[in-house]
């Protein structure tokens, strides 16, 4: 497998884009490190706190009341919110410094969706339970642009997944995952980009050496032989690089921030409140790893194949770019076909995204079995995946 690499790293570009993925890791967690900011209240006036500095404040001030929310905490929020005569600046922080977090969690959780700021939690009826408020704010979202696109048998099974949720809510500091979230996405969007290059050399380095008919005259079982130690040095390659990044942008964000909030649930984090997808912080992350892992491995695989049928450099590269690009431009310009924005949803380039499948509403029925797009990514990802490698080694055989 090292002969392999040589081969395909005669110019080092591989190395120089796998020190730049790493690169990136570090350097984005520090950047979104230092672009964070939260503010203190405990001098009577409103103080901006940036930073790392930041998060440790807001880390410290969230652990006063972390813990589930019932309704019972609830109305004791809005009865302190509620003895103030305004909506000023002044109420707003009296109630944050008591219940650090809290007033922008209810806010966001009991408004109609893209109406959070404009809210004000005094508005909100205390015994209207925080499922209710869920499921108001999807349907707000569904309704957004006017109109739902969604068929309403989906609507009724969308609901119907809401009422099986009876996990109580935990309010935790979770202000560091964001931060790690960001961080991978852009990573791994660095990665695929390293596993596009790889595959577009990986059979064609022989032909721009004039090492393939060498090869060509030996017996089936080298050539395949060959093909096998490729496939493990591109696989085992790019694992290697995927773990080395996370890793590192694990390292920067937990080791002084901590794993705080990983038991508690993605309703937590604002722009998730209104997610279908019933996990917790730590299930998210741990599953969005292994989405974007295997959809890296599908866009390697199918670059791969290309290059194995094509045996050129550029035409192979352009192929596999247009397999990770498109779908991204396509499911931004289709929001009023809502039935071609579900297939190309789940093409593998959205896992790498997070973000791309948790805010969306779509669900895939199979009677009465209910698929969100997660698992949908994954299922296609592995697919490609083996046919990609399955093709590559019976054509081998047969030539």
């Amino acid at each position: 497998m090292i002969s392999e690499f040589k081969k395909i790293n005669q110019n080092q570009i591989i190395i120089v884009l796998s020190l730049f993925c790493i690169l990136i890791s570090i350097v984005l967690s520090l950047f979104f490190i230092n672009g964070y900011e939260t503010y203190g209240y405990s001098s009577g006036k409103e103080v901006n706190i940036v930073g790392l500095e930041g998060l440790k404040y807001k880390k410290n001030q969230v652990r006063k009341i972390s813990g589930y929310i019932d309704q019972e905490n609830i109305r004791e929020i809005l009865e302190y919110a509620n003895k103030f005569s305004s909506d000023n600046d002044t109420d707003y922080m009296k109630t944050e410094q008591k219940y650090p977090g809290m007033y922008y969690f209810l806010q966001n959780a009991y408004s109609s969706y893209g109406e959070e700021n404009s809210f004000s939690i005094k508005d909100i009826d205390s015994n209207e339970t925080l499922k209710e408020a869920q499921k108001n704010k999807v349907k707000t979202k569904m309704y957004a642009s006017g109109e739902s696109l969604q068929p309403a048998e989906e609507e009724v099974k969308i609901f119907e997944l809401l009422e099986k949720n009876d996990n109580p809510i935990r309010f935790d500091f979770v202000d560091q995952w964001p931060i790690i979230i960001k961080s991978l996405i852009f990573t791994y969007g660095a990665i695929i980009f390293l596993a596009i290059i790889m595959a577009s050399r990986l059979f064609s380095v022989e032909k721009n050496t004039k090492m393939d008919k060498i090869i060509n005259q030996r017996n089936i079982e080298v050539k395949q032989r060959i093909i096998v130690n490729k496939l493990k040095m591109f696989y085992g390659y790019i694992l290697l690089v995927f773990l080395l990044c996370t890793l590192t942008i694990f390292a920067i964000i937990l080791i002084p921030l901590g794993i705080q909030g990983i038991e508690s649930q993605i309703q937590v984090i604002p722009d998730l409140f209104s997610s279908i997808y019933l996990w917790s912080i730590g299930e998210m992350i741990s599953k969005y790893i292994l989405g974007a892992f295997l959809s890296i491995c599908a866009i390697g695989g199918f670059g791969i194949l290309i290059n194995y049928i094509t045996k050129n450099d550029l035409s192979t590269f352009m192929l596999t770019i247009c397999f990770s690009v498109f779908p991204i431009i396509l499911k931004s310009s289709l929001l009023n076909s809502y039935k071609l924005s579900k297939i190309i949803q789940i093409f593998p380039v959205h896992g790498v995204n997070v973000l791309s499948y948790m805010d969306s509403l779509s669900i895939y029925s199979l009677g009465d079995k209910v698929f969100l797009p997660y698992y949908l990514i994954c299922l296609v990802s592995i697919v490609i995946f083996i046919m990609s490698n399955y093709i590559i080694l019976r054509k081998s055989k047969m030539n």
